[in-house]
């Protein structure tokens, strides 16, 4: 990926004990990488009642405290109903950079299931999600701080809650929303859940690169970052047989497909934001 402004393609310096090589990567650049893999792609992350209770998160998911946002909610499905979420992308995110802090936007659907994940009650759609943090690197340890988060509007939609158009139940979700994020922000500062504010780095890319030393720096609208790579790839011994041929082949695909499977963990863990 090449652009001309800021990306400038970084010397691996692989025959010389010079510094590791840099690679700059611009909000342009960042963007489109993202809009390649969820653009027209949704990745599902699901969260049970449990992983969300063992978070210590400060809303109670459950039916009781959701109809703050949804009117009615416990008269179609019960009160204090334990909730679990299935959580996806709806289109790609945007990066904006500066040089104090990143702000990324996105829109997010959120499947709202019973416990167990066999029920779906209801579908809240949050458009235009906006958060303000920094970003710090600990060792192999990617950190956020959130300041600040902010959403466009939100919409509901079920086949179960029956009254949604007559309580105004869109304009009630956006209210709710965005005065419960006043509260997940502390949360989120405090604990730094992983996967949503601590995020592990991989060490090592099986069969690919181990990564010594991993070095990043947001400047004023380009994201950069230094690292020390040791190259696992091995090289097929050439072969004569056309049976061999395919076997590589083959082998050479897989290859292909677990470097995609990388790219869709690093999806999956901006659905976490």
């Amino acid at each position: 990926i090449k652009e001309e402004q800021y990306l400038q393609l970084g010397d691996l310096n692989l025959d010389n004990n010079d510094a590791p090589f840099q690679y700059q990567i611009s909000t342009k650049v960042l963007n489109l990488m993202f809009e390649v893999i969820l653009g027209k792609n949704q990745i599902p992350v699901d969260l049970s009642y449990d992983v969300i209770t063992a978070s210590k998160f400060p809303i109670a998911f459950t039916s009781t405290q959701l109809e703050g946002a949804i009117p009615d909610l416990c008269d179609f499905i019960g009160y204090d109903v334990p909730l679990s979420g299935r959580f996806k992308n709806a289109g790609a995110p945007r990066f904006v950079f500066n040089d104090e802090a990143m702000t990324i936007k996105y829109s997010l659907e959120v499947e709202v299931w019973d416990e167990g994940f066999t029920k779906q009650y209801l579908t809240l759609i949050y458009h235009d999600v906006s958060i303000d943090f920094d970003m710090k690197l600990e060792g192999m340890t990617l950190v956020t701080d959130w300041r600040q988060i902010q959403m466009s509007h939100a919409e509901v939609r079920s086949d179960i809650v029956t009254t949604l158009a007559k309580t105004h139940a869109n304009a009630k979700v956006t209210n709710y929303f965005n005065w419960a994020f006043d509260m997940i922000v502390p949360w989120v500062n405090e604990y730094h859940p992983a996967g949503v504010s601590n995020v592990p780095l991989p060490s090592e890319v099986a069969d690919l690169v181990l990564i010594k030393d991993l070095h990043m720096d947001v400047r004023a609208d380009y994201f950069s970052f230094t690292m020390d790579p040791q190259f696992l790839i091995k090289s097929h011994p050439q072969v004569g047989a056309i049976q061999e041929h395919r076997r590589v082949l083959a082998s050479q695909l897989l290859d292909s497909r677990r470097h995609l499977d990388v790219l869709v963990n690093i999806a999956r863990t901006l659905l976490t934001l």
